[in-house]
C-alpha cells in the first residue's frame, strides 16, 4: 500500500509542478502581449501628438501669411500716399514685400517704387500693425527719402517740361 501511497503523491507533486510552469508560462506570455500593446499605444500617442503639432504650426504659419500678406497690400496705399501727398513727389508704390518679423506687429521689407517715365527705384521700409485700431504705419528706412527725391521728380518740377 505504501507503492500506491508513493505513486499518488508523485502523481500530485508533478502535476502541480506542471501546473505552476504552466501558470508562470502563462503569465509570462500575458506580460510580453501587454508590454507590445503598451509600447504599440505609446507609439500611436507620440504619432498623434506629432501630427497634432505639425497641424498647430501650419495654421500659425497660415495665419502670419494671411496677415503679411494684407499688411503687403495695405502697406502699398500708404507708401504711395506719403511719397504723394507728404514729400509730393512723382511716383507711386507698386509692391511691398515684407521679408522679415521683428517681433510683436513690426516686419521690415521693402517697397517698389516707380513712376509713369519708367523711373523704379526699391526702398527698405517698416510697417507697424496697429491692432488698436485697425489701421498699419509704415516708415520708409535710412536713407529711402533722398533716394526717393532723386530718382523722382515732384510735382513742381513737372511743370516745367
Amino acid at each position: 500500500m505504501m507503492a500506491i501511497n508513493f505513486f499518488k503523491h508523485r502523481n500530485w507533486i508533478i502535476g502541480s509542478i506542471l501546473a505552476v510552469v504552466l501558470i508562470i508560462v502563462t503569465i509570462a506570455i500575458a506580460s510580453s502581449i501587454i508590454t507590445k500593446q503598451q509600447v504599440q499605444a505609446r507609439k500611436e500617442a507620440m504619432i498623434q501628438s506629432s501630427q497634432l503639432k505639425e497641424s498647430i504650426k501650419k495654421k500659425k504659419q497660415a495665419k502670419i501669411d494671411a496677415t503679411e500678406k494684407e499688411l503687403s497690400h495695405s502697406a502699398v496705399d500708404v507708401v504711395t500716399d506719403m511719397i504723394q501727398n507728404d514729400w509730393d513727389l512723382d511716383a507711386e508704390c507698386d509692391s511691398v514685400t515684407l521679408t522679415s518679423s521683428y517681433g510683436g506687429n513690426q516686419y521690415g521689407g521693402y517697397a517698389d517704387v516707380s513712376d509713369d517715365d519708367g523711373d523704379h527705384t526699391t526702398v527698405d521700409v517698416t510697417v507697424t500693425d496697429v491692432k488698436y485700431n485697425d489701421r498699419i504705419s509704415v516708415e520708409i528706412d535710412g536713407d529711402g527719402h533722398d533716394q526717393l527725391n532723386n530718382t523722382f521728380n515732384t510735382y513742381d518740377d513737372d511743370d516745367y517740361y
